[in-house]
């Protein structure tokens, strides 16, 4: 067990698998929050309890390995966020008045408190770059002195079922989920003429990509399109599972109790590990023509 000690949060035992988990946020469009980071280095690396307050110090510190490393990367600790606003404490704005000197208000007492508006603006701007930043695998190696490890992200925060983050919907995904709903027949011909509804909200708060309902089945479809990476697939997966819970405790359709399906439609081909952990859940998978071949 490592003790949650000042030096302990900010050495390398902390500071390189946040920066890691931070780093597979960033590939994803993602965030995490001060209570997901928290318990993974506590269940991850061993860490007696850390209070998710404390996580702001961990990431500074990650944050100043980096600018150590690489003075003009993109701000990463931005992706650590409060569940509640999804946006990062105020520890963060420190740096946000060093890289965006013209806003001079953020030097001010509690800028995030003052100015709510401008925070959320100026953190999106900030975690915008983070998002396009092309070098993270480099820059890691460049600061721990090994690669970049494989790490499986747990997503911070969803709004209605869908992860939509502060780059929106990408219009790939978009696309693809309005392909699916316009073309049931292509799924499997034995939806042709069903109702299909894109966006179904669900008794739970979630929202399902795409929903068909016949007579005899209900089908809910979670879509991943060819911006997904190994991880965003691997969540869906576990959507699925979810969503086909949800449906299934509904009373949908007057009361009449029908079966629940839930598939995955990506636009890429996935690997044999994700292929095999959907059939295990009883996900059915189904690879979607290119946008081309559309």
């Amino acid at each position: 067990m490592i003790k949650a000690t000042n030096d302990n949060l900010q050495s390398y035992k902390a500071t390189a698998p946040l920066t890691a988990w931070l780093i597979s946020a960033a590939k994803a469009g993602d965030l995490i929050t001060y209570g997901i980071a928290a318990n993974r280095l506590e269940q991850d690396c061993g860490f007696d309890k850390i209070f998710p307050t404390r996580m702001g110090m961990v990431a500074g510190t990650a944050m100043d390995n980096i600018l150590e490393k690489e003075q003009s990367a993109p701000l990463l600790n931005v992706l650590l966020v409060r569940q509640d606003s999804q946006l990062p404490g105020k520890g963060v704005a420190g740096y946000l008045a060093a890289r965006y000197p013209g806003e001079k208000w953020l030097k001010k007492s509690r800028p995030s408190e003052k100015d709510p508006e401008g925070w959320k603006g100026i953190v999106d701007i900030a975690a915008r770059e983070v998002y396009a930043y092309p070098d993270w695998d480099a820059l890691y190696q460049r600061i721990y002195g090994s690669c970049l490890p494989k790490t499986t992200q747990v997503p911070a925060v969803e709004k209605d079922g869908l992860r939509y983050d502060r780059k929106g919907e990408g219009e790939n995904h978009k696309a693809l989920r309005l392909w699916v709903k316009q073309n049931p027949q292509e799924i499997n011909p034995r939806f042709r003429g069903v109702r299909a509804e894109t966006e179904y909200s669900l008794l739970s708060g979630d929202r399902v990509d795409v929903a068909y309902f016949s007579k005899k089945e209900i089908l809910a479809i979670e879509v991943k399109s060819i911006d997904s990476n190994p991880e965003d697939i691997r969540r869906g997966i576990y959507q699925c599972v979810k969503y086909r819970a949800v449906l299934d405790a509904m009373p949908i359709g007057r009361g009449r109790h029908r079966p629940v399906e839930s598939w995955l439609v990506t636009e890429s081909d996935i690997d044999k590990a994700l292929k095999a952990e959907a059939s295990k859940l009883n996900v059915k998978w189904l690879q979607a023509p290119s946008k081309e071949q559309r």
